[in-house]
């Protein structure tokens, strides 16, 4: 099984400066554990997961998620995830602008 993941994709490095700027400081290794407490704390819907996106290692800033079978996902034969409503008010939350959305598939073993 796959995930199929929707976001604002952000870079390791654009990711650990939205959390300084909050006061907090992400380790190494330990990004989506400190980070999403911290957003789980303060309320926010937002969600950050680590992913690989055009071959780099990046973070997804998690909107939205679904399960499809090895097959589809390998085929690349799944319905991409569009930026609704529910994504802005996560953009909005996170203060992001000029961020792409995207899709992408994940293992989920």
């Amino acid at each position: 099984m796959y995930f199929v993941l929707g976001g604002y994709i952000r870079t390791p490095e654009q990711i650990r400066a939205w959390f300084n700027e909050k006061g907090v400081n992400l380790e190494e290794h330990l990004y989506m554990v400190k980070g999403n407490r911290y957003l789980r704390e303060k309320g926010l819907a937002a969600r950050i997961r680590s992913c690989d996106y055009e071959g780099k290692h990046s973070f997804l800033v998690l909107t939205h998620q679904g399960l499809v079978e090895d097959s589809v996902a390998m085929s690349g034969n799944f319905t991409r995830i569009s930026e609704d409503a529910y994504a802005l008010s996560v953009k909005k939350e996170m203060g992001l602008e000029n961020v792409d959305f995207v899709t992408i598939t994940d293992y989920a073993g």
